[in-house]
């Protein structure tokens, strides 16, 4: 098993986000909808994580999870993964796929498959699942460096 995996483990616990596919076109629709303001909040992660800025970082995690994986382990990855992983980050890509999250507590977020383009120009695959509550976005589930078959757009230069 992969650090960057572990990371997405040990980062959702029992809070494991699971994609869903749309069931319908309309499904889709609401989906896309529901995500116009989740940019914002994966590019905040990003350049926190550009920075080294782990405080930053853990402030935009979910409570529930980082509860139930322990602020010292969700430190840890962090620093060892996800910080080395954002180096030369500098911004998010705009293809990506988005798919319904399911968490085991009955909460509802997205997860989104895309790409984070260093200063060299090197894309670089990311899934980052968001769930809102209480009107707040936070991050549930990151798994860096990992192409998802079938998540992940493929094109030259991208997971192909």
């Amino acid at each position: 098993m992969t650090k960057a995996v572990l990371f997405a483990l040990v980062l959702t616990a029992c809070v494991d986000a699971r994609a869903e596919s749309p069931t319908s076109m309309e499904e889709s629709i609401q989906i896309m909808k529901a995500s116009a303001s989740d940019g914002p909040v994966i590019a905040s992660f990003s350049k926190h994580a550009a920075a080294g800025n782990i405080d930053a970082l853990v402030s935009t995690l979910d409570p529930v999870a980082r509860k139930q994986a322990g602020d010292a382990a969700v430190r840890t990855l962090i620093q060892t993964e996800v910080i080395p992983f954002f180096a030369g980050v500098k911004a998010v890509d705009t293809y990506e796929t988005i798919a319904r999250a399911a968490l085991p507590d009955g909460r509802i977020g997205r997860i989104h498959y895309t790409y984070v383009e260093t200063t060299a120009g090197k894309l670089k695959p990311i899934a980052i699942a968001l769930v809102g509550d209480d009107g707040r976005l936070s991050v549930v589930y990151v798994n860096v460096g990992q192409c998802v078959p079938g998540r992940h757009p493929s094109s030259k230069g991208r997971c192909d």
